[in-house]
């Protein structure tokens, strides 16, 4: 049965209670852990406000945001469940039956992300308000005796590597056709060092980056428009409205979309366009249902990890598999609060767990905007 087969069979209505039950019990699970490998993509349509970077040295460019994840795990198999615990007795009668949890499966989260998103859009801004995004970032920065940049190398090649943390804030208006700021703060702290030579590089590197906060305003939307491009700007209602409600549909405008998916990578293509848009929590509440129904037919995707209420699920992205995108859920909201992006694997230097790039999006409402 191929992807396109398998959405249909998804029924567009609001599910009964199966998926929303799923989904409260997952915080019941214990860890679960996969072995997994890492994955790539290709897409035609990457848009700035997804590249990690910073501004270094004459050539360099200004971080723009991150992708992100956590509790990494390797896909494989999952562990059992844990055996419930005896039943209890009352006096007079038989034992009283305890529920056992539902194993979870990236479907049951999903259609239950998409039960909740049907009735729930997290932090809603009145007029006059905006919905503050503060995203906290994480790099990883590999060095070497590649060509060109010291830092344009592998996990394989690299010889030091360290984890560059930032963060940048966007708001976003409750008028959507109003003035979009985001705003990079160019304060960055190293928190992790791999190699011997990794504390004097990380420095010589953080030297090298922008020093200036920097504020970006686009009406109407956050800038995602090629020059000379008259599609609609990122984020903005008619950016959304462009977008089908329906699963199956929804898939075949993505492909259409971006129109330039390897050969056989088209469903991992899918999921990193999925993903990234799922990522910034701002997508209406029925296409947000539309996103996570759709991302729930794919057949690549793993369960990685839960945390409470959090369930991490992670998707080879690119064929070979030498690239993975990770998104955490967090069952009882719908919101997206981790992804990240993990590419190339071997070396010595680097664990494999390190994510290339993290992002960790928190929302608030404020009266005003910078």
């Amino acid at each position: 049965m191929d992807i396109f087969e398998k959405v249909r069979e998804t029924t567009p209505e609001i599910d009964g209670a199966d998926e929303n039950v799923i989904s409260a019990r997952a915080r019941l699970l214990m860890e679960i852990q996969t072995e997994r490998r890492p994955a790539r993509t290709s897409a035609r349509r990457r848009r700035p406000w997804i590249i990690a970077g910073g501004l270094v040295g004459a050539a360099a460019a200004v971080t723009v945001g991150v992708l992100v994840v956590g509790n990494f795990a390797r896909p494989g198999t999952v562990e059992a469940l844990p055996t419930p615990s005896p039943a209890l007795t009352r006096p007079g009668s038989g034992p009283i039956p305890r529920p056992v949890p539902a194993p979870v499966t990236v479907e049951s989260v999903l259609r239950g992300a998409a039960n909740v998103a049907s009735t729930s859009s997290g932090p809603i801004a009145g007029e006059g308000q905006y919905l503050r995004i503060d995203r906290r970032t994480e790099q990883l920065v590999l060095h070497g005796p590649a060509m060109g940049s010291p830092q344009n190398t592998t996990r394989a090649d690299a010889t030091a590597a360290w984890v560059s943390a930032g963060h940048y804030v966007t708001y976003v208006p409750a008028d959507r056709s109003g003035e979009w700021v985001t705003v990079f703060e160019p304060e960055r702290e190293i928190i992790a060092l791999y190699g011997e030579d990794a504390a004097a590089l990380s420095q010589a590197w953080l030297d090298q980056v922008l020093k200036e906060q920097i504020i970006r305003r686009v009406p109407g939307g956050m800038a995602d428009r090629w020059e000379d491009s008259t599609e609609p700007v990122a984020g903005s209602d008619a950016y959304y409205a462009q977008m089908p409600r329906d699963p199956a549909q929804l898939i075949n405008w993505i492909l259409e979309y971006n129109g330039d998916f390897n050969l056989g990578a088209e469903e991992t293509g899918v999921a990193t366009f999925l993903i990234q848009e799922l990522e910034w929590n701002v997508a209406p509440a029925d296409l947000r249902v539309a996103m996570y129904r759709a991302l729930s037919t794919l057949s690549n995707g793993v369960v990685v990890g839960t945390e409470g209420t959090v369930v991490t699920l992670a998707f080879p992205t690119y064929a070979p598999n030498d690239r993975w995108d990770e998104i955490s859920i967090d069952t009882d909201t719908a919101l997206v609060t981790r992804t990240s992006v993990t590419f190339g694997s071997g070396g010595t230097i680097v664990p494999d767990t390190v994510p290339n790039s993290r992002s960790t999006p928190s929302l608030s409402i404020v009266d005003s905007a910078p």
